[in-house]
């Protein structure tokens, strides 16, 4: 039975069984404001509204009916939003268990849900998990659709963008290019959907350090989504945002400052110049300055960001936070710790206020101070932020997150730091399972970790460990 025939006869036996469902009103009612409070950013009463409609639904209908399902994906989103993955992944493995045997593994329902899986394992690091998710989609797509429809080259796409993360970028190369084959005969070849995959393919190019290829796809795209969009289309900005990053990776300083300004103006135009929709585009614009040594230009645009947040969304905002820190690691660039400290410090302490102190925010503001504290040499106050970092990262997201890999790290350098080698190495061993287990063992990241771990053997009198270490970190850098 098709997932079309089965929602009919779901559709008919609502309608038959309206004696039934006359008991229970209330669960339309509770799913429906939860949702209106969840799209109207209420997230804490929206959260109450879906569990208590899941638990309606439960007595209500059983714990097998697709009103289930339903409020198990909304309360999974939320979840999901507030970074409770564990329950978060439950929830929607539950939901999809109930539609697979409700409408069939073949319905746009359990397409929806496989979506939201697989983009909570790939926000996890967890690319395979995510990558196997996407592969049934596009099986699901490829059925009901058609293997030349937009929405199959829309899920090679994602599927290449994990490909990219795990650095297989031949791969990524291929399935890009099928994509943007379906995309060029379905929507034409001056399509923004056309566009929009070029700049992808713009960005595995330059991960293959095939830069001049790499320039002419971007500013294709620029030049396609401009045409059909109009120049100042927001539109626009993300190809120039990509085509500002190939500039930087050729060290075109001037066409890159050019773009992102380009950017920016965009923006103002299309939001205003006190928006905080503002906010990407003047931190991509403070750090290009930052990396550049421009350091009063750089203040000037974070202070800029930060004065429309407070302004905006109030002092004790999140997003505030967020343009503290950027702030702050502005200040620590150029050596300015004193500066820098107290932002770090006040953007924790809102973190802990907005999110909760178990939130992996809040681990990441603390990761953020204790690495102030590890470039003054100050690796004692460092060492307890960053044990509590790696306690919430562990809690929240699991032991194999990228961002347990960070702590693991970062605290194994406040050990080194310490003198405390014994403490250290277990932390780069298991910093280099978990990156090589989230990006494969080519990753930049198992590079850092392995030229950590070499000078910890030169601390602790064993050269020629380090120097394979080396010798496996340069080749990595050099691939």
């Amino acid at each position: 039975m098709t997932c079309v025939k089965m929602s009919l006869i779901v559709a008919i036996m609502i309608c038959a069984t309206s004696g039934v469902l006359a008991q229970g009103p209330s669960w339309y009612q509770l799913d429906t404001e939860g949702t209106a409070k969840f799209e109207a950013g209420d997230i804490q009463n929206a959260e109450t509204q879906f569990t208590a409609a899941l638990a309606l639904a439960e007595k209500t209908f059983g714990k097998s009916h697709l009103n289930v399902a339903i409020s198990l994906t909304k309360l999974a989103d939320i979840y999901a939003s507030k970074r409770k993955v564990s329950e978060a992944e439950a929830m929607y493995q539950r939901a999809l268990k109930i539609q697979e045997q409700a409408l069939g593994k073949e319905c746009l329902d359990v397409r929806a849900t496989l979506v939201a899986l697989a983009d909570l394992s790939e926000s996890l690091n967890k690319f395979a998990e995510s990558e196997q998710h996407w592969r049934r989609i596009l099986e699901i797509d490829k059925k009901v659709y058609g293997r030349q429809h937009p929405m199959v080259a829309d899920t090679l796409v994602r599927l290449a963008e994990l490909k990219k993360a795990q650095q297989q970028t031949a791969e990524a190369e291929r399935l890009l290019k099928s994509a943007l084959t379906i995309s060029e005969s379905a929507n034409g070849k001056e399509s923004p959907y056309v566009a929009s995959i070029l700049v992808s393919l713009a960005e595995t190019f330059a991960a293959e350090k095939k830069f001049p290829q790499a320039e002419q796809l971007a500013s294709k795209a620029v030049e396609i989504n401009s045409k059909a969009l109009g120049k100042d289309n927001m539109n626009v900005a993300p190809s120039l945002s990509a085509l500002a990053d190939l500039y930087s990776s050729q060290d075109k300083a001037a066409d890159v400052e050019n773009t992102l300004k380009r950017v920016l103006s965009i923006y103002e135009k299309s939001y205003g110049t006190d928006s905080p929709d503002l906010t990407q585009a003047l931190n991509e614009l403070a750090k290009f300055y930052t990396a550049n040594g421009r350091y009063d230009d750089a203040e000037a645009v974070i202070k800029r960001a930060l004065l429309i947040n407070e302004k905006s969304l109030g002092k004790d905002n999140p997003d505030v936070a967020t343009a503290m820190i950027t702030l702050a690691n502005m200040y620590s660039e150029k050596g300015d710790y004193a500066a820098a400290e107290p932002l770090l410090k006040r953007a924790l302490e809102i973190y802990e206020t907005a999110l909760g102190k178990d939130n992996p925010d809040v681990a990441t503001a603390m990761n953020n101070l204790a690495n102030l504290y590890s470039v003054q040499g100050k690796n004692a106050e460092a060492e307890p932020l960053l044990k509590k970092a790696l306690e919430i990262y562990r809690k929240a997201l699991g032991n194999d997150a990228r961002e347990v890999a960070i702590a693991l790290n970062n605290l194994g350098n406040a050990y080194v730091g310490q003198k405390k080698y014994v403490d250290a190495e277990p932390l780069f061993k298991d910093a280099v399972r978990v990156y090589e287990g989230a990006a494969g063992k080519e990753s930049p990241d198992v590079a850092e970790v392995l030229i950590n771990m070499a000078s910890l053997c030169d601390e602790t009198g064993r050269p020629d460990e380090a120097t394979n270490l080396r010798r496996r970190a340069t080749k990595i850098i050099n691939r």
